[in-house]
């Protein structure tokens, strides 16, 4: 179970256009599909993923380590600010399953 809500935060740092869905690791199905695409690794409750897209272009970026709502938001600021390690996705078509992601 997470400790922070996404919800509130990706609301704070919402900047057309960019758009955030989180990846819930209990989708394995979809995960799985996303550790081969984006090269995220092996789905455990610890591994949790952002994809975001701004413009164009698809990122992800690793939550493992955000463990609380200040440390997300801290983490969305440095990955709109550039300053967080976020890869694009360019190995696969990315199409946001509604029913595996939740737009925020």
């Amino acid at each position: 179970s997470m400790e922070f809500d996404l919800k509130p935060a990706a609301k704070q740092f919402r900047r057309d256009p960019l758009r955030l869905f989180y990846v819930h690791p209990e989708d394995v199905g979809f995960h799985s599909q996303l550790t081969q695409w984006l090269d995220l690794p092996k789905a455990t409750a610890a591994n949790r993923a952002l994809v975001f897209k701004t413009g164009t272009q698809v990122r992800v970026t690793d939550l493992a380590n955000v463990l609380d709502t200040t440390a997300l938001e801290n983490q969305l600021t440095q990955v709109l600010d550039g300053l967080h390690p976020f890869r694009p996705v360019k190995t696969a078509p990315f199409e946001p399953a509604a029913a595996h992601t939740e737009e925020l």
